[in-house]
């Protein structure tokens, strides 16, 4: 399928550059993979935007992408998948926290909780 899509000019990675992330898109990008391939840095911020190649994109924008593609059911979980226990649950943990400042915080919010499994479905 792969092969396919390669072919069709319709094979996309999207790669997670935040934090340390940047040095594995430079790895990546010198290793001229046969798809495009896209930066992605998550913000806090409201508004995603495009800046020397690079997409800054706001978590709450990436989470409710994941909320509707969801409940529209434009995408669904696999059950037999290795890691749908876990995604299920990092789903589950997934808060939205107004902080005394006005600033929305999002995602997991506890010890030991995670989110990275959810915002890696697109």
């Amino acid at each position: 399928m792969i092969e396919r899509l390669r072919r069709e000019g319709k094979c996309g990675l999207v790669v997670d550059a935040t934090g340390v992330g940047m040095p594995v898109v430079d790895m990546l990008r010198a290793a001229k993979p046969d798809c495009d391939l896209t930066a992605a840095l998550i913000t806090g911020g409201s508004e995603a935007h495009l800046t020397n190649g690079v997409w800054y994109v706001p978590k709450v924008e990436l989470l409710a992408g994941v909320q509707a593609a969801l409940e529209t059911e434009d995408r669904r979980i696999a059950r037999r998948m290795r890691e749908t226990g876990t995604l299920v649950q990092e789903l589950m943990d997934v808060r939205v926290k107004v902080l005394g400042s006005g600033v929305l915080r999002l995602g997991a919010d506890g010890l030991g909780q995670r989110d990275e499994l959810v915002l890696a479905v697109r």
